[in-house]
């Protein structure tokens, strides 16, 4: 017999699959924030015709999560830090009306309009990247970073690029939402985790102070990508080895692009959409 909580997410997979999206765009960036091009979800490929797209860089999407703008705080930091690296081709998947909570309001909205939304487009977006693939971007050098509910709606896309028999190289969650969701793969977490929700009354705690502490994830992340190496970590099999070696140890990584992925214990996860192994 199935659980609430399994009943709820069976709703929401039929309500995402029935549900109507309002339109998502790929906004491709040129070097600068206002030099922009910008296509719609289903043709992708348009993107490989403009001068934003140099196939011999790394490409990075980025997505906000739910409430969240193409003009946000958020998604304008992580796209100018990118920017100014200049090695990497900066593409937004932009669902802002999806987002949004509209005439619903906060939790309504968001478990009947902005999850049903990051379920499709999701799945929308790979099979678009599945249409880069083929028309010639290297999908080895494609990174996908979202915030938020954003990170589930990444996660999507993966799990359609991988239906599809292709693997996207990386895949990164900016303090994922919790809430109708199960964990994710690789974490940039607010310390005081008011994401951290069993259930969808919970939705209604959040709080500013709480939304601020959500910021710090991606804030972090900005910081990592203009100083790769501002935060590191050495590996150790537990504590107590760790404070013996004085926290030395030959198996270093760093938060960011620069994480060794082969330095990190990978766990199975044998549940769920997300069935499959993953490193943290």
């Amino acid at each position: 017999m199935l659980s609430v909580k399994d009943l709820w997410k069976l709703a929401l997979i039929l309500i995402g699959i029935f549900h109507n999206t309002q339109g998502a765009w790929l906004r491709c960036y040129n070097g600068a924030l206002d030099n922009v091009q910008v296509v719609p979800l289903y043709k992708p490929e348009q993107l490989l015709n403009t001068t934003c797209i140099n196939l011999a860089h790394p490409t990075v999407f980025y997505t906000f999560g739910y409430r969240g703008k193409v003009a946000g705080p958020a998604t304008t930091s992580i796209l100018s830090a990118y920017l100014a690296t200049k090695k990497r081709n900066v593409v937004l998947l932009d669902w802002e009306d999806d987002a949004s909570s509209g005439i619903l309001g906060l939790p309504l909205g968001y478990a009947f309009s902005a999850v049903p939304s990051a379920i499709k487009i999701g799945a929308d977006l790979g099979e678009a990247l599945v249409k880069l693939a083929r028309s010639g971007m290297n999908m080895t050098q494609m990174h996908l970073i979202g915030h938020s509910l954003g990170a589930h709606l990444m996660a999507y896309a993966g799990r359609h690029t991988r239906e599809n028999g292709l693997v996207v190289a990386r895949i990164t969650g900016l303090d994922p939402a919790r809430a109708l969701f199960e964990e994710f793969a690789e974490y940039y977490l607010d310390y005081k985790q008011i994401q951290n929700m069993t259930n969808f009354e919970k939705i209604r705690t959040a709080t500013n102070r709480n939304l601020c502490s959500h910021d710090r994830s991606w804030r972090y992340f900005v910081q990592s990508i203009v100083s790769p190496t501002d935060f590191s970590a050495s590996y150790a099999k537990d504590y107590d080895s760790w404070v013996e070696n004085a926290g030395r140890s030959d198996r270093t990584t760093y938060l960011g692009d620069l994480t060794n992925t082969r330095h990190l214990p990978v766990f199975k996860i044998n549940h769920g959409l997300l069935k499959g192994q993953y490193w943290f």
